[in-house]
C-alpha cells in the first residue's frame, strides 16, 4: 500500500502515520520529488506513464536518501525495478539525467538548510572544517537515531 501521495491539483504531499523514522524521510523525499518532477505546470505538454515517474521519484529518493546517510536499498532496488518492468535500458538511461539533476538540486538544499541550522547553533564557520564538523554531527545524529548501519 502506498506510504504517501503527491497531488498535483493541490501542490500537496501526504505521509501515511506509522511509519518508521527512516521510511518516513525517504517517502518525503520520494513524494518532494513528484512535487518537483510531476507537478502540474511540468506536466502541461507531457505524457508520462505513471511507472515513469515511480522510477523517477523513487531513484531521485534513493540518491538523496544515500547523500544524507540513509540506506533504502533494500526497499528502492525493489520499487524501482517493479515500476521499471518491460523498458529498455536506453529508456532507463534517458531519465538519468533528470533524475541525477533533481537529486542534485535537493542535495545542494538540504546541505545548505543544514549549514544554516549549524551556523545558528554554532555560530558562523567557514570553509571545510564547517562541513566535516556538519558530517560528524549528522553521523552523530544518524547513530543516535538508528538510521546509520
Amino acid at each position: 500500500s502506498a506510504k504517501g501521495y503527491y497531488s498535483p491539483a493541490d501542490n500537496q504531499i501526504v505521509i501515511k502515520n506509522g511509519l518508521s523514522q527512516q521510511q518516513e524521510i525517504k517517502t518525503m523525499i520520494h513524494e518532494i520529488a513528484h512535487s518537483l518532477l510531476h507537478n502540474s505546470e511540468k506536466l502541461k505538454d507531457k505524457k508520462i506513464s505513471r511507472n515513469d515517474m515511480e522510477v523517477q521519484a523513487e531513484s531521485v529518493a534513493y540518491t538523496v536518501c544515500s547523500a544524507i546517510g540513509i540506506d533504502t536499498s533494500d526497499y528502492s532496488f525493489g520499487y524501482i525495478a517493479g515500476w521499471s518492468q518491460g523498458k529498455e535500458i536506453k529508456e532507463l538511461k534517458n531519465a538519468l539525467d533528470l533524475i541525477c539533476d533533481t537529486a542534485s538540486s535537493m542535495i545542494f538544499h538540504v546541505e545548505n538548510k543544514l549549514t544554516e541550522r549549524y551556523e545558528e547553533k554554532y555560530g558562523k564557520k567557514h570553509g571545510e572544517s564547517a562541513l566535516i564538523d556538519i558530517q560528524g554531527e549528522m553521523e552523530k545524529t544518524q547513530k543516535h537515531r538508528g538510521l546509520h548501519k
